[in-house]
């Protein structure tokens, strides 16, 4: 899962935040934190309808330990957290449930988490939201219901209940399961204080959520107007992946159904950890779909695909119901059932991810390159026409007043990506020859806003061509990304960053493969102290061109490293992975004699 979400991050994604990042992180905890020091108040104040606390502490946390604004960094994180949270919920379900339904849970979860149909949620740095939605919900949700109350792990599920608050809108939907699982449990006990206390405690989650809400009347003209927007948009979401055969979520959804009607109308095993959990997890997910068909039901149109982690864990939890619907006598049919339900919903999942991969995926590609174009262009040259466009894909946000506002504060400049950020200035500082201005083949394309100094077409009468900058002060960044063309890594060339103290040789800058007639980056280690970039070719024959280079975080520079060891981790993963679990599968079938369930 990591490795497949990197390989997307590095191949369509951006450092560049995105929408509403703007005006949920920079405006309100970027700058008051780095104009005045601001911090708990921002963290907590609502951003639309929804208290986004986590996400905003963890970006701001990255932005401080690299320096940079930077939402690839997040996205690589992002990745991380999806992986974690797989690994916890897959590792309760292969303690919990029988050798089948825990392989097949698994490879049904692995294959839905490393296809992109989250595809706004692996390149948005600010979506992070949804996966601490899920993670603390699901964490409290657990613990709540099967830990004594007063326990320790009960407590650190009910702290997992205060982040799941103020993670998200409907963070206090987690209290609802927990609220009717104790009291179904109280009506066939009778009176346990545990019991008791558990009651009181999701009525009092219930209670603050609803109290702290953030309303945002502005919202209204997404919500459903009337019944039928609102139930074909539940349809739809109950029917995804494939969300225009709406249909298909009675199959989908049919065995968690079976399953919460029979742990409704049956006291007797309402007790088992496994079934239990099911039957509530489920339940908030029947939550959330409900709440977000009111809330962005207008037209009754298809869910946006940022919801899909959520809809994931759905499909999981009615798969995990499969061995609790049917009666015991019936040993081989929920086997039987689980495979055809799962290879269905699997072809139904690698079908739907095809269209991202031909149409989804290229056109966020293009777009973010055009928002790195103009924004760009803006920060370089300050002309509102960069921010002007129609239609705004071409900007990272709804409106170019709004962007320009936020851009404003020096703070938000100076910790701008390094694919926007102007670059360091950058001018000759002594003998040059064969190098000069503009010196790219004409089959080069231009490098927009930059200058650049190439050795294409030397004056230099066959001798060896040679450039030095100016001197250029101590970086606070740890690197520069400069934009080369033509021979750079070729035998008799070279770009060095050269001490202007000592002379030393500080750093070289190489791109992975010679550039040629396109421009390709370079990285070398910023300079700690003066320095100057001096350049080399040996001979007309092996010309090369450089831009000034750009600053850039160590941070943002080794998240872009990870990305691209992406493919190498997904290749990697996978014969690791399948060896695990036929090793897993052995060893239960030699130690389990019967399933679980």
């Amino acid at each position: 899962m990591f490795g497949s979400r990197l390989r997307i991050v590095e191949r369509y994604g951006s450092d560049l935040p995105w929408w509403d990042q703007w005006g949920g992180e920079a405006e309100q905890v970027l700058t008051p934190w780095l104009q005045h020091g601001e911090l708990w108040r921002n963290l907590f104040t609502p951003y639309s309808e929804h208290r986004i606390a986590p996400t905003k502490a963890l970006n701001l946390a990255l932005e401080v330990m690299g320096g940079q604004w930077d939402a690839r960094v997040q996205c690589v994180v992002n990745a991380m957290l999806v992986a974690a949270l797989a690994a916890v919920l897959l590792g309760w379900v292969r303690g919990g449930f029988a050798p089948f339904w825990s392989l097949a849970a698994t490879i049904l979860g692995v294959l839905f988490l490393s296809l992109p149909l989250a595809s706004d949620n692996i390149l948005g740095g600010f979506q992070s939201q949804f996966l601490f939605l899920a993670g603390f919900s699901l964490a409290a949700i657990y613990g709540l219901i099967n830990r004594p109350a007063g326990s320790a792990l009960w407590l650190l599920a009910s702290c997992a209940g205060c982040l799941a608050l103020v993670s998200m809108g409907s963070g206090f939907f987690f209290s609802i399961p927990v609220l009717c699982v104790t009291a179904f449990r109280l009506a066939g006990a009778g009176r346990r204080l545990g019991l008791w206390t558990t009651l009181a405690a999701a009525i009092l989650f219930s209670a603050i959520g609803w109290w702290i809400r953030p309303l945002a009347p502005w919202q209204g003209v997404l919500h459903a107007k009337n019944a039928h927007d609102y139930f074909l948009y539940l349809a739809h979401c109950l029917a995804w992946p494939k969300p225009d055969w709406p249909w298909l979520g009675l199959p989908f959804w049919l065995p968690w159904g079976v399953l919460a009607a029979r742990w409704t109308f049956s006291s007797s095993r309402r007790d088992e950890p496994a079934r239990t959990f099911v039957f509530a997890g489920g339940f908030w997910v029947l939550l959330q779909l409900l709440a977000v068909s009111y809330a962005r039901g207008a037209r009754g149109e298809y869910p946006a695909n940022r919801y899909a982690e959520i809809l994931t864990l759905g499909l999981l939890f009615s798969f995990l119901s499969l061995p609790f619907v049917f009666p015991a006598s019936w040993r081989r049919t929920p086997i039987v059932i689980g495979i055809l339900w799962s290879l269905a919903v699997a072809g139904i999942a690698s079908y739907q991810s095809r269209r991202f991969f031909e149409f989804s995926l290229p056109a966020s590609k293009a777009s973010y390159a055009a928002c790195e174009r103009n924004i760009q262009g803006y920060l370089i040259t300050n002309e509102f026409s960069y921010l002007n466009k129609t239609p705004v894909t071409e900007i990272p946000l709804f409106a170019g007043e709004p962007l320009a506002r936020v851009m404003a504060p020096p703070e938000i400049r100076g910790i701008m990506p390094a694919s926007v950020r102007p670059p360091i200035p950058l001018e000759p500082g002594g003998k040059s020859a064969g190098f000069h201005l503009g010196g790219t083949s004409p089959e080069t394309p231009p490098l927009a806003l930059r200058r650049v100094w190439g050795s294409f077409a030397s004056a230099a009468g066959g001798a060896a061509a040679e450039w030095k900058s100016s001197i250029i002060p101590a970086s606070p960044f740890a690197y520069w990304k400069i934009e080369v063309s033509g021979s750079l890594g070729s035998p008799g060339t070279s770009l060095d960053v050269v001490s202007e103290e000592s002379g030393k040789v500080l750093s070289g800058a190489f791109p992975t493969r010679i550039a040629g007639n396109s421009w390709r980056a370079a990285y070398a280690r910023a300079p700690r102290e003066p320095a100057r970039l001096v350049a080399h070719a040996d001979s007309p024959s092996t010309w090369f061109a450089f831009s000034a280079p750009v600053e850039m975080s160590g941070l943002s520079y080794w998240s872009l490293q990870l990305a691209r060891k992406g493919s190498w981790l997904l290749l990697g993963g996978l014969p690791l992975g399948a060896a695990g679990m036929v090793g897993w599968l052995l060893s239960n079938r030699r130690t389990t004699p019967a399933p679980k369930p």
